[in-house]
């Protein structure tokens, strides 16, 4: 995905203040109770993710939300295909 599509990132900008470029990550809501189903969507804002909390938790009374923040990137190169020959 992307990162850098996304108009807004972290409210607090200062972690991103020294790249060139400017990368922005999701923002995921999860609930606090074993059992149910880990986030679904990647919010583009942290107002938007708190929005779906308060919804989530609206409809599910006594269970928490938690909107959280990804703070890095992590990933590796896909390996190329290649051919050799066996005779």
């Amino acid at each position: 995905m992307d990162y850098t599509s996304y108009s807004r990132g972290f409210d607090d900008g200062a972690l991103m203040a020294r790249r060139s470029t400017v990368v922005t990550a999701p923002f995921l809501v999860f609930a606090d109770k074993v059992g149910m189903a880990g986030p679904t969507f990647k919010h583009p804002t942290r107002a938007a993710a708190e929005t779906e909390a308060k919804r989530l938790a609206n409809l599910n009374p006594g269970t928490d939300y938690f909107v959280v923040g990804s703070v890095s990137i992590t990933n590796a190169p896909k390996p190329s295909a290649s051919t050799r020959s066996l005779i």
